[in-house]
């Protein structure tokens, strides 16, 4: 259990899951578009899963310089980037095409059973590529996980420590199939906009009272991520 001041939290409500798309949509299409002007580049990292399907899909089409926008992912499975489970695949299938296709994608593939050489590959990207983010869009499971630092697994507590100075990490998510890789809770504060993206009362239930918790608890790791005071947070969910 942790005590910290937290940001203010932003909640974007909209009435179905169409309009949060293209709300979402647009507001990271903004803040990429000002840091290509700003800077030359952008860094995006997104999550798996099915609902920012139609989010990607939203962002292929849009009018953006995306040879400059570098994109990674929050978090994979440990597959072959051919595997129906894989993020990788979801994210070439469904954002890097269209007016998209010119991003540059940095997976952060592994492949089920193999060593910490893959940790060490996967920090080497990051640290390479990713030294802060202009965007990251986290979602969330039934049980509060986020990216893969799932309640039940050992790797937990590493991977939201604050004091750790690792990227990523290897975790067995033990309620889940395959072993993840995943970014660490440090690495993915390093943004300007952290925006927790969620669709369905279910969800909510789950979120909000988090949401109206004093501080984090450690079986709710999304709670890490919303009860911290280095990144604003925004939540964009629709549920009514």
């Amino acid at each position: 259990m942790v005590g910290i001041k937290q940001m203010t939290i932003n909640i974007v409500r909209e009435k179905d899951s169409a309009a949060l798309t293209q709300r979402l949509g647009d507001d990271i299409v903004a803040i990429l578009s000002e840091a290509i002007a700003s800077r030359g580049e952008a860094l995006l990292a997104v999550s798996g899963g099915s609902s920012p399907i139609s989010v990607f899909e939203y962002l292929s089409n849009q009018d953006l310089d995306w040879s400059k926008v570098k994109v990674t992912l929050v978090d994979d499975r440990c597959v072959e980037e051919t595997h129906a489970d894989s993020n990788a695949l979801l994210v070439k299938t469904h954002l890097i095409k269209n007016r998209a296709a010119a991003a540059n994608f940095f997976s952060l593939s592994c492949e089920e059973g193999t060593s910490a050489d893959q940790e060490v590959a996967a920090e080497h990207k990051l640290s390479l590529h990713f030294p802060r983010y202009d965007v990251v869009i986290l979602g969330m499971g039934t049980d509060a996980h986020t990216a893969s630092i799932f309640p039940q697994a050992k790797e937990r507590d590493l991977a939201l420590s604050r004091e750790s100075n690792r990227l990523s990490l290897m975790t067995n998510p033990v309620t889940a199939a395959h072993m993840r890789i995943t970014q660490t809770l440090p690495q993915l504060l390093k943004t300007s906009f952290l925006a927790i993206h969620i669709i369905g009362q279910d969800k909510w239930k789950i979120l909000e009272p988090i949401l109206e918790q004093a501080q984090a608890q450690d079986q709710f790791p999304i709670s890490h991520f919303i009860h911290q005071d280095i990144t604003p947070v925004s939540v964009y969910c629709s549920v009514w």
